[in-house]
This record gives structure tokens, sequence and C-alpha cells, in this order.
């Protein structure tokens, strides 16, 4: 193991990480600047960053308002100082559907795609969505059906939530 690895000038690499944070790099910028796995940069104190307010309740109204005339996600994360990701949440968690909004095909086959931030993602298949559904329905919570498919709790619930809004644009 060994002590503190010195690392572009700094003491070590946390350190590194601490000043290039502070300088607004993404995990992702620090990774490719120091030579290192985005993980090992998170391990090293690196926190992705993401705002720290949270919507109240008058802005919430006002992006389900703008979202059903028809506002993008990222116009309406612009004018909230929030991600466009926070706000889609928002809009599916209300059933807030955009006038120009349509369901996107569900791949068959298994697929993955890789985040913003380097993370590897797993797409939901049509048969991942006809086993949510089935778990579901037979009752289980979601942390449940969450254990039995390997997927994260958040995963699910949100899953859930795009499947409800699905049947309901009538994908």
């Amino acid at each position: 193991m060994g002590g503190p690895k010195p690392c572009l000038g700094y003491r070590s690499r946390s350190e590194a990480v601490a000043a290039l944070q502070a300088q607004g790099l993404s995990i992702r910028q620090i990774a490719d600047r120091i030579g290192v796995r985005p993980s090992i940069v998170t391990a090293l104190g690196g926190q992705r960053q993401r705002p720290a307010r949270k919507l109240s309740d008058d802005q919430i109204a006002d992006i389900l308002e703008r979202r059903e005339r028809g506002w993008g996600y990222t116009q309406l994360a612009d004018r909230h100082g929030v991600t466009a990701g926070a706000i889609h949440y928002q809009c599916l968690k209300h059933g807030a559907v955009s006038p120009r909004q349509r369901a996107l095909p569900v791949p068959i086959a298994p697929a993955v795609r890789i985040g913003k931030d380097g993370t590897v993602q797993r797409v939901f298949t049509a048969a991942d969505d006809a086993r949510l559904l089935e778990l579901e329905a037979q009752g289980l919570s979601y942390n449940a059906i969450a254990r039995t498919m390997g997927r994260a709790y958040t995963s699910v619930r949100v899953r859930l939530m795009t499947l409800a809004l699905r049947e309901e644009i009538g994908a």
C-alpha cells in the first residue's frame, strides 16, 4: 500500500481531486486528468455534482404547466437550475405530458448505454417490462422486485412509472 501518492503537484490524489472539483470539473474530467477510473475519483472523495436545492411546490407547478404546453426538459432545467433528469422525474411522477411526447420503442435484445458520468446503464427490454409488470401484479414490493430482477430500487420504481405513463399516452 504505502502513503499518499503525489498527483499533479498536490501531496495526494485526494487533494488533487478536491482541487479539480473546486475548479468545477466533472468526475469524468478529473478521472481523465489524473489517469484513473471515475469510480476511483469517487472513492478518493469526489462527489457527483448535483444542484443542492430541491424544487418548491410552486416550481413543480410551473414545470408541470409548462411541460404540458410543450416545453422541453432541458429548457425547464435551465429555467429552474436543476438537471433535466430532475425535471423528467417530476413530470413522470405527476403525469405531465408534452403535446409532442411520444413513447420510444423498447429494445428486444439486452442493451447498455453509458451515462454522461461514465456509468453503465442497463436498458429495460420488452421481456424485462413484462417481468416487471408480472411481479408487480403478484403484489411484490419495489424492493422485492428489484432483488428478484437484479436491478436498483429506483430503476424499478421509475420504470414502472414510465410504463404507466406509456399506457396513459397510448404507446
